[in-house]
C-alpha cells in the first residue's frame, strides 16, 4: 500500500511538478520549509499564520503541540524498542 500512495506518484512526476515537504523538517526548519514552499507555490505565505501561539481546536489535549513535547520523536514512547528496530 505505502507503494500505491507514495512511490507511484513520485516516480511519475515530472520535474518540478511537486513538492515534498518533510514533517520533520517542517518541525526543525520551519522557516527554510516555508520558503520552499512559497518558491514552488510562487506565492507568499503571511507571516502572523506562521506565529500562533495556540494550537488548532482540533489538536488532541496529549499531543505534543498542547503538552509542550519535542514533536519528532514523542510518538516514540508509545512504540516499543523491539518495533522501532523493525521500521
Amino acid at each position: 500500500m505505502w507503494c500505491i500512495d507514495n512511490y507511484i506518484p513520485l516516480k511519475q512526476s515530472k520535474r518540478n511538478e511537486i513538492l515534498v515537504l518533510f514533517y520533520e523538517n517542517l518541525c526543525m526548519n520551519l522557516i527554510a520549509s516555508l520558503d520552499d514552499l512559497q518558491s514552488f507555490l510562487r506565492t507568499w505565505i503571511k507571516l502572523k499564520l506562521i506565529n500562533q501561539s495556540k494550537p488548532n481546536a482540533l489538536v488532541r489535549n496529549n499531543s505534543a503541540l498542547n503538552t509542550g513535547s519535542y514533536l519528532i520523536n514523542t510518538c516514540k514512547k508509545y512504540i516499543s524498542p523491539s518495533q522501532i528496530k523493525t521500521q
